[in-house]
């Protein structure tokens, strides 16, 4: 997951500074949280369409000011012991949460049609489409098998009615990191199908009696 970060290749602060103090203000606002991974400098680079060289020294500030950690064959992560008392005394940072605007500037960018990543895989993006050709078939399988053999009786019981609590905090990292959504698990609920969650929207949002307050439905539902 590459954690949404906007550049602005003609301003006048450097793009190393500009990737620093991005990093900085999404460990402050625990939108990158303790422990979770971060891209190499080289994929995140290609991602950003920017030289190597400003990534690595962002990377490097943030090291030597222990925000970030390395471990040895396994990648770059958010330092584990940063807790909420050292977050806490650290001086505030420009929030790129608070400017809507700069953070969705490389998403507009995303979804224009002149993105060569866009339009490789704009086929595989239409509703109820899968990619086939690309599903992992072995793996799944592999896996599918692997969990069989290890049946116990905690999964044939009734679960969670909100969902794998486990899956809803991937889920939760994912918003934070690539969306930039202030979440955690306990706000996500998981549905069998989109159709489920717009029934429980539509008996959330309205009451019994207004069906027969037709003037009720025209009201806008945030």
């Amino acid at each position: 997951m590459v954690p949404i970060i906007a550049v602005d290749r003609k301003g006048e602060k450097p793009l190393r500074r500009q990737i620093y103090d991005e990093f900085r203000a999404m460990m402050l606002e625990r939108s990158l949280q303790p422990g979770q991974q971060i891209p190499s400098s080289r994929a995140f680079a290609n991602d950003l369409g920017i030289s190597r060289i400003p990534v690595l020294g962002a990377y490097a500030q943030l090291l030597a000011e222990g925000y970030i950690e390395s471990r040895s064959g396994a990648g770059t992560f958010v330092t584990s012991s940063l807790s909420d008392q050292s977050l806490s005394i650290r001086s505030p940072v420009p929030s790129a949460a608070k400017e809507p605007a700069r953070r969705l500037a490389r998403v507009e960018a995303l979804a224009c049609g002149g993105n060569p990543l866009v339009s490789r895989f704009r086929r595989f993006l239409g509703v109820g489409q899968i990619a086939y050709d690309h599903f992992p078939f072995r793996a799944w399988f592999d896996l599918v098998t692997h969990h069989a053999r290890r049946v116990s009786a905690s999964p044939m019981n009734y679960s969670d009615p909100m969902g794998s609590e486990d899956f809803r905090e991937v889920i939760a990292s994912y918003l934070r990191t690539a969306r930039a959504v202030r979440c955690d698990a306990s706000q996500i609920m998981v549905v069998n199908a989109s159709q489920r969650a717009l029934d429980l929207s539509a008996r959330v949002l309205l009451d019994p009696e207004d069906v027969d307050r037709p003037e009720a439905l025209q009201e806008p539902m945030i």
